[in-house]
């Protein structure tokens, strides 16, 4: 499959221009002219636009499976939790362990340090104990007093839990875990009223999936062990990033379509008429291939119709 390195020499070469071909040592820097980087922007243009022109064509649709301890946000850091760390409640000696670290937070920037935490329970203890507004001590690595303050439940962020996710079809969240034993899909909430309750931490087979203002979700129950979940995604669109990148989201036969794009905006942006008509033609003859090929066959029967029945 030809890299991005080898679509943009090939934009040059049929463009017919004075630049010298890019080399993999001096792609990211090219010499001479910001010609070549308006190429390697167009190209990627010309690659999302291919993507997006037809969407039953290149679909992004992708599965995942992650794992979501009970989440907990922290507010008023004085240091940056690890996982490992130790917590400790001071008003009811609640502790539990830093799973995993997100950086979710209420307010992007907020000159306020916040961070999402998936914590385990330590047994026999309820996380009703848990309080908003609770002051927590560090117990280990080593002690530190009063790290943090219980801002509410955690949200989970899907995007940091999937690299390259655009987002998530929410109707086909669903559970797979054994601990709950059920694998059933959880209906999308609008804002619920889980962050005005003193405990929002109650044990429990989570019920419900909200949306929060900020475009997060969240589990209610709370629960307290951690959740195995699947869903479906789109994944966003690809961007050609270093020489060898490839744009593995078309099939190899349509590699050249992305060429003959550039080389038209090429022609466009150089008020070239000639060149434009000659890529172009290619475009459309692509553009012909790839609908023959890749739309589904148009069958006519007695069904075609709205509510016939099949007989006359």
């Amino acid at each position: 499959m030809l890299t991005y390195l080898d679509i943009v020499n090939t934009v040059i070469a049929e463009s017919k221009l004075s630049l010298d071909p890019l080399t993999s040592s001096n792609f990211d820097s090219p010499p001479r002219t910001r010609l070549y980087d308006d190429i390697k922007r167009w190209v990627n243009t010309s690659y999302k636009e291919l993507l997006l022109r037809r969407k039953e064509l290149f679909t992004r649709n992708e599965r995942a499976v992650i794992t979501v301890w009970p989440r907990v946000h922290l507010s008023g850091l004085t240091y940056i939790p690890s996982v490992g760390d130790v917590l400790e409640d001071t008003d009811s000696g609640l502790e539990f362990t830093v799973m995993s670290v997100s950086e979710a937070e209420d307010v992007n920037n907020s000159p306020v340090v916040e961070r999402t935490v998936g914590v385990e329970f330590i047994e026999g203890v309820a996380p009703s104990e848990l309080k908003v507004g609770a002051i927590l001590n560090r117990l280990l690595p080593t002690p530190l007093a009063a790290v943090a303050e219980v801002k509410g439940p955690g949200y989970i962020d899907f995007r940091e839990e999937v690299p390259g996710l655009d987002y998530i079809v929410e109707d086909s969240l669903a559970i797979t875990d054994t601990p709950y034993r059920i694998n059933a899909v959880i209906p999308p909430w609008g804002w619920d009223l889980t962050d005005r309750l003193v405990s929002p931490f109650t044990a429990g087979t989570p019920l419900t999936l909200y949306k929060t203002r900020q475009g997060t979700y969240g589990i209610y129950p709370v629960g307290d062990k951690p959740l195995t979940l699947t869903f479906s995604y789109v994944r966003a669109l690809p961007t050609l990033v270093a020489w060898d990148d490839v744009p593995g989201d078309v099939p190899p036969s349509y590699i050249d379509l992305i060429m003959w794009k550039t080389v038209a905006e090429v022609a466009d942006f150089n008020n070239d008429t000639k060149l434009f008509s000659r890529a172009n033609k290619h475009v459309e003859l692509y553009t012909t291939w790839q609908e023959r090929d890749e739309m589904p066959n148009v069958v006519l029967d007695l069904y075609r119709f709205d509510g016939h029945t099949g007989t006359y």
